[in-house]
């Protein structure tokens, strides 16, 4: 492994991710990160066809880069793996990605985090590797198949042998939670955590951003987003700024386009990591105005805890894991007039109440994140019972375990 992995010699985790280690940072990438900071990480990246018309041949490419205690590897499948018929590949290649890179380094992992499914090859490899393994559910994909492009049985076949084959189920949402207690597993809930403070660049090298109080949307720019909210909000004269990508299958450009041509729309698409604390640090108010779909109503959207965490208030649609975090400075609005009169409200004083947003992302860090996941890997003693360490908010009712 490179210099992490194979020198310091401290307990081995592996997390196959659903997402890529580069580019966006999301659960896998931010969890992987925190880990590091005390045991070596082995981070398996999403199935890679070996060959696409756009980059022709990706098999055999040089190391992802990784910081010290980690490192990348990729299970290589036959172009078009996702499709039926060949979509049964991707589960072998992960376990034999894992095996082989576990085998090459003369290591075994204490534990594996699946955020992919949890294959009968995954889990064989795990056990034979004497490592526990955690399937962690971060969205509801079967409410979103058409988002994924996978067809909604398969995925809610590959759910279920998941929480039937893990030995520990992690969620991010009381509503996945009580999706695994339907399938009788008691699942834990770990939602996203609040990111480190970045220092924000210097004046000359931030983004442009409007004189006067604004609102700020951080993340991708898709379908889970109800523009009508949007464009009601700079309608009734609220300054927005959009800080992300622009998703490759999003459905509504017509209306999209629309609203970046408004005077008072700023679209500065994908910003690093520092240039988005400079946004944050000049935003009045962060905004979330999600669709009530099933598959936002199971989500946790990362970006409440940065919102707090910059000491902004938040005005959201009404998401459960939002009502159920019951952090402070947190508006909810049932439809766009509320919305947009909620932004207007709190951005008239958008510093009322910033230390006590702070303090509560404080107590919701990713550190603390972490801190949870090594006790429930067993890397950790695990709480007592009344330590209240499970999580901060009471969780519903779940199924007993297995």
């Amino acid at each position: 492994m490179n210099p992490g992995p194979g020198t310091g010699r401290r307990p081995l985790v592996a997390v196959v991710s659903s997402t890529a280690f580069e580019g966006h940072r999301l659960y896998e990438q931010r969890l992987a990160a925190e880990l590091a900071r005390e045991n070596d990480v082995l981070f398996v990246q999403p199935p890679t066809a070996v060959w696409t018309k756009r980059d022709g041949l990706r098999l055999g490419r040089g190391p992802v880069p990784a910081p010290a205690g980690t490192r990348v590897v990729t299970p290589w499948v036959p172009p078009a793996s996702r499709r039926r018929g060949l979509h049964h590949l991707n589960g072998p290649a992960i376990a034999l990605t894992l095996l082989a890179a576990c085998l090459r380094d003369g290591r075994r992992p204490r534990a594996v985090v699946s955020a992919q499914h949890v294959t009968r090859p995954l889990a064989r490899v795990a056990r034979a590797l004497g490592a526990r393994t955690a399937f962690l559910v971060k969205d509801d994909y079967v409410a979103g198949a058409e988002l994924v492009g996978v067809p909604a049985g398969r995925l809610r076949a590959g759910r279920g042998r998941s929480i039937d084959l893990a030995d520990e189920v992690v969620v991010v949402s009381p509503r996945l939670q009580r999706l695994a207690a339907e399938r009788g597993r008691t699942a834990h809930l770990v939602p996203a955590g609040a990111p480190e403070p970045v220092a924000a660049p210097a004046p000359a090298q931030a983004p442009e951003l409007p004189a006067g109080p604004f609102a700020v949307f951080l993340g991708m720019v898709s379908d889970r987003i109800d523009l009508d909210w949007l464009e009601e909000l700079v309608a009734a004269g609220t300054e927005l700024v959009v800080v992300g990508p622009r998703q490759p299958t999003f459905t509504q450009d017509a209306t999209w386009q629309r609203l970046v041509a408004h005077e008072r729309v700023h679209w500065l698409g994908p910003r690093d990591a520092a240039q988005v604390a400079a946004v944050l640090a000049r935003a009045a108010v962060g905004v979330m105005p999600y669709t009530l779909s099933e598959f936002n109503r199971a989500s946790f959207p990362l970006k409440v805890l940065e919102y707090l965490a910059a000491g902004l208030p938040v005005v959201s649609s009404r998401l459960d894991a939002v009502e159920w975090l019951g952090a402070p400075g947190v508006r909810i609005a049932d439809d766009a007039a509320g919305f947009a009169r909620a932004v207007a409200e709190l951005a008239g004083d958008p510093a009322a109440g910033a230390d006590e947003r702070r303090a509560f992302a404080a107590r919701h860090t990713w550190r603390e994140r972490g801190r949870r996941w090594r006790q429930l890997l067993g890397l950790l003693p695990a709480p007592g019972p009344a330590s209240g360490e499970e999580d901060p908010r009471p969780a519903p009712e779940a199924a007993p375990a297995r």
